[in-house]
């Protein structure tokens, strides 16, 4: 909104300018709730791929180390 120079530098009650407007999340408009979503959808796979790969590599230690 538009408004007038105010000589006194005073905003009316009302305003709605960029200063007196209530300040919001800058990332809000980018992510939507969907995109949260698959967000934690690839993290969850990337955690459990992870563990396997882990699993794999230290199977034959954990193997040898129960079977002694």
């Amino acid at each position: 909104m538009r408004h007038e120079v105010i000589s006194t530098k005073l905003h009316p009650q009302d305003c709605r300018c960029k200063l007196h407007r209530p300040q919001h999340n800058r990332w809000a408009a980018a992510m939507e709730p969907g995109d949260l979503d698959s967000l934690k959808k690839g993290v969850i796979i990337a955690l459990w791929g992870n563990g396997l790969i882990a699993a794999a590599h230290y199977a034959p230690t954990v193997i040898d180390w129960l079977s002694s």
